[in-house]
């Protein structure tokens, strides 16, 4: 035999032995230790991880024995993890920052299961407001200047204005940015025309007052099943906007956001009702963030908490945040635990700030044994109003109990759900829409109609719509000036 022919052999076997070293390193499974609590409590520090840092295809354990808190920086979190499990002795917190996913990306997949027994999982969105004035915007170039921007080609963005936007677009349409340079950006209807630069929104009028884009992207997470244990918590609690940010929050601090319910009257609700995906505004203080968990054959048990709440404030006169978003998506749904989307209590001096507004609750499923909880209340107010409750929505023909002290509401338009009770202490509110087509000088206000099999309101129960018809000054019933406004009967003037 030739040499080479044994050479080629030699080679062919180092290469297998290599390989098969690297396919060893993958498919374990990983415990955080945190070296035994001297480590600094970084995901991405390979020290913190017996035997290794988690790659691809690993089994990540945080276990009872290394009851330590764990931070995920942006892009450490590797996708295509097999499974991540907190066992019910690791009572501590672990944190994935915004981008937390490698990417850096707000969206994990997990190829099997995610499973907490025990401790709090937090998701923190990604937001991020700039604003630009009418001279900012180039009908002629379709361009809009927003020094360091920050934006990247496909981010999607919605906008708002304090008086008129620029003509061409509507307020809270999903568009999707074009990062013409460090300060430049041109929009688009799909994220492919933004990266092909095709179909910019031709912008026919630069608009008026003060203009706003938003970005906002709330933690996504992919994976076969997911479970939250009873006592276990995921939570995006004050993970959206900051302070005084979102499209829920232009009136100032002493006012309290909205999202999906109102927090200030001037707060105008924004986002899906059915596919949740927008966070929480602040006002003195941060609202909620988002959270969506996707596992569409598999199972979704909720025997703990998952939730996205503004938060509370804490004294002076600032208002609250809103409550942010929580969509989930599973072949089954099961458990007895608490899904929430809360304003924040408004703590204050100052007369008349109320709660932050509820945010936005949305599950889909295949089938469901679920018996727990859905809240999306607005916050109390120590000197004012509470806020609004958000949106609920859930699958056709679905029985709903809200339960007492629990609010939930249904967004404007048609439901079909199957039976319906509204517990003592409990409430359901009927949102209305006073501006479906984005036009404030047309007068084409819808509110919410229910079809159920059944519909039942304990005594101490309330359905309710109050405070949601038209904005003023405006409606068909409107005189003008400081007259009241008429509907079933007149007003004055």
């Amino acid at each position: 035999m030739s040499s080479f022919p044994l050479r080629a052999m030699a080679r062919y076997l180092a290469v297998l032995v290599l390989l098969l070293g690297a396919l060893n390193l993958h498919g374990q499974t990983v415990t955080w230790t945190n070296q035994g609590g001297t480590g600094d409590g970084q995901w991405g520090t390979a020290a913190n991880w017996s035997p290794a840092a988690p790659v691809f295809g690993d089994d990540v354990v945080f276990s009872s024995g290394s009851n330590y808190a764990c931070t995920a920086a942006a892009g450490t979190v590797p996708q295509n993890l097999n499974s991540i499990t907190v066992q019910a002795g690791h009572t501590q917190t672990i944190t994935f920052a915004a981008n937390y996913a490698a990417g850096p990306s707000q969206t994990l997949a997990v190829a099997s299961d995610v499973t907490l027994n025990a401790g709090t999982l937090v998701l923190t969105g990604d937001a991020l407001q700039k604003s630009f004035a009418t001279t900012a915007v180039s009908t002629a170039a379709d361009t809009i200047t927003i020094t360091a921007h920050t934006l990247s080609t496909q981010d999607q963005v919605t906008l708002r204005s304090t008086a008129t936007l620029p003509g061409g677009i509507t307020t809270d349409q999903a568009y999707y940015a074009r990062a013409v340079d460090a300060n430049t950006i041109t929009l688009h209807p799909t994220a492919l025309d933004a990266q092909n630069n095709t179909n910019i929104v031709d912008l026919t009028s630069v608009g008026s007052g003060t203009h706003y884009v938003y970005r906002q992207k709330g933690a996504v997470i992919n994976c076969a099943n997911f479970t939250v244990a009873s006592g276990a918590l995921v939570h995006a609690d004050g993970k959206g906007f900051g302070f005084l940010l979102g499209p829920g929050s232009l009136s100032g601090n002493y006012m309290a956001a909205s999202h999906g319910g109102r927090g200030t009257s001037g707060n105008l609700p924004y986002g899906s009702a059915t596919v949740p995906a927008t966070l929480g505004s602040g006002s003195a203080v941060a609202g909620g963030g988002a959270i969506r968990i996707n596992c569409p054959t598999g199972v979704l048990m909720v025997e703990g908490t998952i939730r996205a709440n503004g938060q509370n404030t804490s004294g002076g006169n600032g208002g609250a945040g809103s409550g942010g978003s929580v969509y989930l998506v599973c072949g089954t749904w099961a458990g007895s635990g608490l899904v929430q989307a809360r304003g924040g209590n408004s703590v204050n001096n100052y007369t008349g700030v109320p709660g932050g507004g509820g945010g936005r609750i949305a599950v889909s499923w295949t089938s469901s044994t679920f018996i727990g909880n859905f809240d999306c209340s607005g916050g109390t107010s120590t000197n004012g109003s509470v806020g609004q409750p958000g949106t609920l929505s859930l699958p056709a023909g679905t029985d709903l109990t809200v339960n007492s002290g629990y609010k939930a509401g249904l967004a404007a338009g048609s439901h079909t759900l199957g039976n319906v009770t509204v517990a003592a202490g409990a409430e359901l509110f009927f949102h209305g829409d006073w501006n479906p087509d984005g036009n404030a000088a047309t007068y084409d206000g819808i509110g919410c109609a229910l079809t159920a099999a059944n519909f039942t309101v304990a005594a101490g129960g309330l359905v309710n719509a109050d405070y949601d018809g038209y904005y003023p000054p405006g409606g068909p019933g409107h005189p003008g000036g400081y007259h009241s406004p008429a509907h079933g009967g007149r007003g004055s003037g």
